[in-house]
This record gives C-alpha cells, sequence and structure tokens, in this order.
C-alpha cells in the first residue's frame, strides 16, 4: 500500500513541480562583490544549468537558493512561497554534493533513507520507499550493500536518491559528476539527466563543464564575474552567443575584429582589420553602436578547400593538427585575417579519411549566415536592440 503510494508520488512529480524565483538577489562578502543584482526565474520541472569559471557567482547562486547564505537584497521564492529567512532545513530542499557526502559506516538503505529517519517516518515506510528509489535509480535489490562495495557511479546515483526520497520540491546539483573519470562522468550525465526527466523535479545544476550543461540541461545561464551574462537553451547560447567570453567560453570560436562598412535593417558590413574584404553579417538581435565590431564562427562552421558557393574566402597555410577520433582540429594561419583560424574536419572528409599536413595551403571558407555578430561586453561597441 505504501510502495503504491510512493510511486504515485513519484509518476505525479511533474505536476508538482514547484517555480523557483530569485527576485532581485545579491550578495557581497566585505568590499567584494559576489553577485551583483539579478534575477533567475526556474520553471517547473526543468532543469537549469549554472555555468562559469570559479569566481563567477554560481556556487553563490546556488548557497543563497539552499539557504546557506543570505542575500543582502532581494527574495527566494520557491513554489510562491517567500523561503528567504527560512533555514535549509525548512526550504523542502534535496541536494547532491561533489563529493556525494555518503556516510561510510551506513549501508546503502541506510543512507538513502536518513533523511526520512531523521522526520521520524516508520521504519516500515523508509524500507518501503527506500525499495522503490533504488529502482527509481536502477540499483535494484542492494540495500544491505557497503558505500565502499560501490563504484563512483553507483555512489553518485545513491547520492541522488537520498535527496530525492523526501520529495524536495527543488534539487540543487552541486558538480554532481566532477569526482567522477571522463568515461563515467559522460554516462552518468544521460543517466542522471534521464532520471531528472522522469521524476519531473525542479531542478538547478552548478557547473563549469561545458559539455555537461549542454548536455544535461534544459537552460544554461552563463555567468561571469557575479552578472548572467546570457541565458538560453543549450543550442541556442552555443550557436548564437551574445558576447566573446560566451563564445569562447562555451567551446572554441574563432572571433575575428572589424570595421563597420555599412548597416542595414537586419545586416551589417563588415571589413576585418587585416583584409580588403567585406562580409555581411545578421544583425538579429544586436544593434551597432561604434565604428567597430566582432563576429564569431565556430570551427565546425569552417570548410577547407570548399566549393565556390562558400562566398566568404581567405587563403591560409596549416601549422598545426590535432586528432581527436571522430574530427580532425587544424590551426591555420591566415594572413588576411592578421590571426589563426582554426577548423575542425570530420575524419571520414578529407581524402582517404587521413588528416591534411602540416604547412599546406588551404582555402578557409564558411558562411556569412553562419557567423553572429558580438556585443560588446563593455556596452562600447554593440548595444542590445531596444
Amino acid at each position: 500500500m505504501m510502495e503504491t503510494a510512493f510511486r504515485s508520488s513519484l509518476q505525479n512529480s511533474a505536476e508538482r513541480s514547484e517555480r523557483l524565483l530569485l527576485d532581485g538577489v545579491s550578495k557581497r562578502f566585505g568590499a567584494v562583490t559576489a553577485l551583483e543584482t539579478m534575477t533567475l526565474d526556474v520553471h517547473p520541472g526543468e532543469l537549469l544549468a549554472l555555468l562559469g569559471p570559479s569566481g563567477c557567482g554560481k556556487t553563490t547562486t546556488l548557497r543563497l537558493i539552499a539557504g546557506f547564505d543570505q542575500p543582502d537584497t532581494g527574495t527566494v521564492n520557491i513554489g510562491g512561497r517567500d523561503v528567504t529567512n527560512l533555514p535549509p532545513d525548512k526550504r523542502g530542499l534535496g541536494m547532491v554534493f561533489q563529493n556525494y557526502s555518503l556516510f561510510p559506516h551506513l549501508s546503502v538503505g541506510a543512507n538513502i533513507g536518513f533523511g526520512l529517519r531523521m522526520a521520524g517516518t516508520p521504519k516500515s515506510e523508509i524500507a518501503a520507499r527506500v525499495k522503490k528509489m533504488l529502482e527509481t535509480i536502477r540499483l535494484p535489490g542492494i540495500e544491505a550493500r557497503n558505500i565502499a562495495q560501490l563504484s563512483g557511479g553507483q555512489q553518485q546515483r545513491i547520492a541522488l536518491a537520498r535527496a530525492l526520497i523526501t520529495n524536495p520540491s527543488v534539487l540543487l546539483l552541486d558538480e554532481p559528476l566532477g569526482a567522477l573519470d571522463k568515461n563515467l562522468r559522460e554516462g552518468m550525465q544521460f543517466e542522471l539527466r534521464q532520471i531528472q526527466s522522469e521524476l519531473g523535479i525542479t531542478s538547478v545544476m552548478v557547473t563549469h563543464d561545458q559539455e555537461e550543461a549542454l548536455t544535461m540541461s534544459d537552460r544554461v545561464v552563463v555567468m561571469d564575474r557575479g552578472r548572467i551574462l546570457q541565458t538560453g537553451s543549450p543550442r541556442d547560447v552555443y550557436e548564437q552567443p551574445r558576447t566573446r567570453f560566451v563564445a569562447e567560453f562555451l567551446g572554441t570560436a574563432n572571433v575575428i575584429e572589424c570595421e563597420v562598412t555599412g548597416r542595414h535593417a537586419r545586416a551589417v558590413k563588415l571589413r576585418p582589420h587585416w583584409s580588403k574584404a567585406e562580409i555581411v553579417v545578421p544583425v538579429r538581435d544586436v544593434r551597432l553602436s561604434g565604428e567597430h565590431a566582432e563576429f564569431a564562427i565556430r570551427p565546425e562552421k569552417v570548410v577547407l578547400d570548399a566549393p565556390q558557393s562558400h562566398h566568404v574566402r581567405f587563403d591560409g597555410h596549416i601549422v598545426q593538427h590535432v586528432f581527436r577520433g571522430a574530427h580532425h582540429a587544424y590551426r591555420v594561419d591566415v594572413p588576411a585575417l592578421g590571426r589563426p583560424v582554426y577548423a575542425y574536419e570530420m575524419a571520414t572528409s578529407s581524402a582517404g579519411g587521413g588528416a591534411r599536413p602540416a604547412g599546406a595551403n588551404v582555402v578557409v571558407s564558411f558562411d556569412a549566415e553562419s557567423a553572429v555578430l558580438l556585443e560588446s561586453e563593455t556596452g562600447q561597441a554593440l548595444a542590445k536592440a531596444a
């Protein structure tokens, strides 16, 4: 009976998912501004990734949500309830830490059921819920096993189960896969994401791993120096970065500095500083406010020795090559641009699937539609559209 009720609560979790709202929050530590005034709205049931380098403010944001720190301004709301002044244990949250924080002297079942035991839940109900949770994380029947007997990936799932068993309104994930090796981490990205999606629980994940954020999240929030630079779907943030920082932080980007030679309603004509060629780049949601601009082009959008259909073309020669399994990565010197350009080529695309040799002359080309106009982070070169 209790097991059936618990299964029903899991199936209906998407309907119970809570909205998380940080409204005008900020945080200072002495003279240091850890977080500038920001508003962040996490939709019910979504997984939001806070992504950025060390010191960007992502961990401070998570601590404000959890109640470990208090904001200097603004409020924290969960499901329409102001929890700003509530302690962590009164906010109805689940947390998974990088080091898992499992109790080595307790069994798997005792670890998962720890929160329920602290809440005074009857033993029979705890046993039923632990059993069901182990089935949910696809590790059935290991209640009696010792934590030390588990692999890193299994321990990660046990930590997740312990956080979920109390049916939290919001799940917080602090670098949850950081302790795993690369192969296991990649597998667990899909595993954890699938479990979160099945349960439909509102989740916020802190990570500095770009691949992890792009793979697991519904939306990505890119942060730097206590500010939110861009929020959007993984595809949008990767393919349409707003600033040079975002473009270069989310993977490799060729950023070309240009002079503005013409303006149109939906496009701008640019001339790279060291070139006579002009490139017409779509404006999208930014506008020019000066005579200089930058655009970004991803290496996978750069083509070597393409047909004439690619109308943006420059002569260059390969100075470095790295084999990355599925593709070759090239560093190409392009004198007309005054800087090297990075290009990716599928391993099966070049002749015989082999690498192009260093020193080889190539034509570097790309479609101007793939170029993304960037905002100036200082607001001097580009400004957001009204």
